[in-house]
């Protein structure tokens, strides 16, 4: 039963990522209500060959600041002109200078479980998935869509262990995107 939640809940959270409105992301509240709202029979099938969210995976600006966290297992670069904040249990955000408190362009979250668990029960809304090494980390890349709109967002997915972590964003705008590579090309687990 507790297995379950744990994968309800990282469902809800890639549902999250993609119904947020005005490019804010909640990565933590609500989740299992989310995804009990979304049933399987009312969603789209996902397209066969989507619009491709291109990332560059450039280096970041060596004058970003950089967030470290012993406790998350990570660091990883950001804007200097950009906010960072804890968006909830294992989950830090980080927003541009425009957006309200409470909104984000990136997150990071941790959780426990398998990656290989976590893509049979998100089968159902993936677009497209890839394998991509960035940096020397093995990353999953998935494109999913979510069952009412239909729109597309790009996620990214590691495993260390058995922690599990997600990379998203819910924001299409080219700026955001050449940041959200930067920022995934910065990522460095913590030994």
């Amino acid at each position: 039963m507790l297995n379950g939640m744990k994968i309800n809940t990282r469902i809800a959270l890639a549902l999250i990522l993609i119904i947020v409105a005005g490019g804010a992301i909640w990565f933590v509240s609500q989740r299992a209500d989310l995804l009990a709202n979304t049933s399987p029979e009312a969603s789209e099938t996902p397209s066969a060959s989507p619009t491709p969210v291109v990332i560059a995976y450039d280096d970041a600006p060596s004058d970003w600041p950089v967030y470290s966290s012993a406790s998350l297992g990570y660091s990883v670069s950001y804007p200097k002109d950009w906010k960072m904040s804890s968006c909830g249990p294992g989950c830090v955000g980080w927003s541009t200078a425009e957006m309200k408190a409470g909104e984000f362009a990136l997150g990071i979250i941790q959780t426990t479980g398998t990656l290989d668990t976590l893509l049979k029960d998100a089968e159902q809304y993936i677009s497209a998935k890839e394998q991509l090494d960035i940096n020397g980390n093995a990353w999953i890349r998935l494109t999913l869509k979510e069952p009412t709109a239909g729109t597309l967002i790009t996620t990214h997915f590691i495993q260390q262990g058995e922690k599990l972590y997600e990379f998203g964003s819910s924001m299409l705008d080219a700026n955001i995107l050449s940041t959200y590579g930067q920022m995934i090309r910065s990522f460095k687990f913590l030994k």
